[in-house]
């Protein structure tokens, strides 16, 4: 069973409002989360609008029009709001009441206390649609006409050694696919330290990992018509070794961003 993440309180207020300045500065991403509806997140960035004390408002600026809409469709109740927000590897919340909408804003009351939830390393992040990441195997040259390996032009070469992540942790990542190309190369046991990953609008970071795992596994999926589909699906879990500081730097803003990727 894995261990609970290390819960803290901060109840100083003078360390509360020296944190809050802090994120307010750094215009760090926040999401906001009505106690009445908890499931649906809003997102926005922290803003920094001077010196912060107990009597003084936190400022959040960025809200969506639909976002807005949504806070303000639960105001009557009263339940207040969490506020979320990540620092490094430590997930921070809090709980106040909205104060006003201004614009795109929305500024609520400081808080009696934070408290920080030490985020687990092997904590994994599934890939959203809209936010892909790849690895590259910088040693795998498929062949065109080979059955097993996904299907590609000519032009696309470069293209034909990119694997798709399926999630990410700060030690490792998997990756699935449906040709078993693929498992020639990612062996378990096997190190490979001409590798490279590829997060969105970041140039490509190299890596050397290690084959943790791998599976075969066969998934359901409904076609164009409708209609049931078994396929055969190859999972691998890797891990990444001695990683640089430049890559956990990236994962550690990958994993902010894909958290908040389906808050509106």
């Amino acid at each position: 069973m894995a261990a609970e993440a290390t819960k803290v309180k901060i109840t100083s207020p003078e360390r509360v409002a020296r944190i809050l300045l802090r994120v307010a500065q750094g215009g760090v991403g926040i999401q906001i989360r009505s106690l009445a509806q908890i499931e649906t997140a809003v997102k926005g960035r922290a803003s920094s609008s001077g010196t912060l004390s107990t009597q003084d408002a936190f400022e959040i600026s960025g809200v969506s029009d639909k976002g807005r809409a949504h806070l303000q469709s639960f105001m009557q109740s009263n339940n207040g709001v969490q506020i979320e927000f990540v620092l490094m590897a430590v997930k921070v919340v809090f709980f106040a009441r909205i104060v006003k909408f201004s614009g795109s804003a929305v500024l609520v009351t400081i808080p009696d206390y934070l408290t920080t939830i030490e985020r687990r390393r092997d904590e994994r992040f599934v890939m959203p649609v809209g936010n892909k990441a790849f690895l590259r195997l910088e040693d795998w040259f498929p062949e065109i006409k080979d059955p097993v390996v996904p299907p590609f032009f000519e032009y696309q070469r470069d293209l034909a050694s990119l694997v798709a992540l399926g999630d990410i942790s700060l030690g490792g990542i998997s990756i699935v696919s449906r040709f078993p190309a693929l498992c020639k190369v990612l062996q378990k046991g096997a190190m490979l330290d001409k590798v490279s990953l590829l997060f969105p609008l970041s140039e490509p970071i190299n890596s050397t990992i290690e084959i943790r795992w791998a599976k075969r596994l066969r998934e359901s999926v409904q076609d164009f018509t409708g209609e049931p589909r078994t396929f055969r699906v190859y999972k691998f879990g890797i891990q990444f070794v001695n990683p640089s500081s430049k890559l956990q730097s990236e994962i550690q803003r990958f994993i902010a961003k894909i958290a908040t990727s389906e808050a509106i």
